[in-house]
């Protein structure tokens, strides 16, 4: 008798010693509007991290445009995980998505494209990574994947954490989720989004056309939600431009970004009828854009592909399905519009006449209205380990304080605020 109570004891203590050295581990989902920021922030919170994604820069300059990665590392001094092994995985898929993926029974995210064996990337693809770096305002030191054949995944599995662009109440998402912000409000950041032009391929003779396409207003935008496809002279107020059009792609219902794009263009909230285009592609000569398909009010799954569309340049002499040359335009976060703008520099358009070129002191004082507050929302169940959530709230801490300025604004430093997306700015 004596010896089994001494080996329960053992036993007792070995499992107490395995739970104080167990691994801290969560899951991602959301807004690939605010990616960046979560990214830097994971790196930031971690002692050695080694990361593995798919999307990335292949020429290793940045992997935060990634929807897909896992980050490993150590857990550092001072935090409830200190020491032990951190994993944090992530599958990117718009911020409704990720909700929906919170707090519906399905191991897969809806609409986005990752089906339940291909999301959540094994911590062993990162393992032979020297370490990542983001001091120059991009991760580097990441091993970049283009198959989904030479990536290893871990089985289908729920997500812990949802990143969101807009109030959960502003979505059709139900449940109940705890959201790790200090202020319900005013989120971990702030979030400003950008209508975004394509290059300039319409030709030499169209090309003063396109240099006059620098602005859209409320209502402009709201017909062109509806309609997809008006002419370049609706916007430049020019007759010289009648015979351009401009195309529209943008997001599928998923979408954070688009939510809010409606409400700022008083078009509803992310679920009214959006007329949409995808640009069609040339492999002759290069990879550049020859047409336009008309696909409905489907989208695109993440902003990484409306700004890869936008970004490309238009083989001479395409045409839309009505024979005329055409502009792509579409709504991006911050970080996808830069990626454009690296492409090209005069991509920005100012909305009702005022634009933000990422200069965030316009978001600050309410000069721009295209905003809204970034939210991390997690449930209870999936966070009961005291280092997960302790991870999560080291990690939105980094973002509150510091980080989020890698995807819109630090939250503190705003002189404005608003109650709803779309809603009034005030003082």
């Amino acid at each position: 008798m004596k010896s089994l109570k001494i080996m329960a004891a053992c036993m007792l203590a070995a499992a107490s010693l395995a739970s104080a050295f167990a691994d801290a581990y969560i899951k991602v989902t959301g807004s690939t509007a605010f990616r960046k920021a979560f990214y830097f922030a994971c790196v930031n919170s971690i002692n050695n991290p080694k990361i593995a994604c798919i999307g990335g820069q292949t020429d290793g300059s940045d992997m935060s445009g990634a929807n897909r990665a896992v980050i490993t590392g150590i857990g550092k001094t001072g935090t409830a995980y200190a020491g032990t092994n951190v994993t944090i995985q992530y599958g990117f898929a718009g911020s409704i998505g990720g909700l929906t993926a919170l707090v519906t029974p399905s191991k897969t995210i809806p609409l986005s494209g990752f089906d339940a064996n291909h999301t959540w990337m094994s911590a062993s693809n990162a393992s032979n990574v020297s370490g990542a770096n983001s001091g120059t305002g991009k991760i580097t030191g990441y091993i970049n994947f283009t198959s989904e054949s030479d990536v290893a995944f871990d089985g289908p599995a729920f997500p812990t954490v949802a990143m969101s662009d807009s109030f959960l109440t502003s979505t059709p998402v139900t449940g109940t989720l705890t959201a790790d912000e200090d202020n319900p409000v005013t989120g971990v950041g702030v979030v400003g989004f950008n209508w975004v032009k394509g290059q300039n391929g319409v030709g030499s003779s169209a090309a003063a056309g396109y240099s006059r396409f620098t602005n859209i207003s409320t209502l402009q935008a709201n017909l062109l939600l509806s309609a997809g496809e008006l002419p370049l002279s609706f916007f430049t107020g020019n007759s010289a431009d009648t015979a351009i059009d401009v195309i529209f792609i943008g997001r599928n219902n998923d979408s954070g970004t688009r939510l809010d794009t409606e409400a700022e263009a008083d078009y509803g909230f992310g679920f009214s009828s959006e007329s949409q285009y995808q640009p069609t592609y040339s492999s002759t000569p290069g990879y550049l854009i020859n047409g336009v398909t008309y696909i409905g009010d489907v989208g695109y799954s993440d902003g990484g592909k409306v700004a890869r569309d936008l970004a490309f340049a238009q083989v001479s002499g395409a045409v839309d399905d009505a024979g005329k040359p055409f502009i792509l335009v579409s709504y991006l976060g911050k970080g996808d519009s830069s990626t454009v703008k690296a492409v090209n520099a005069d991509c920005i358009l100012s909305f009702n006449g005022v634009k933000y070129d990422h200069a965030d002191d316009m978001i600050r004082f309410g000069t721009y209205s295209g905003w809204s507050y970034e939210h991390c929302l997690y449930t209870a169940t999936d966070t009961a380990s005291l280092k997960n959530k302790s991870l999560i709230n080291d990690i939105t801490a980094r973002m509150t304080s510091t980080d989020a300025v890698q995807s819109g604004v630090v939250s503190g430093t705003m002189h404005v605020s608003r109650s709803i997306e779309g809603g009034v700015i005030s003082p």
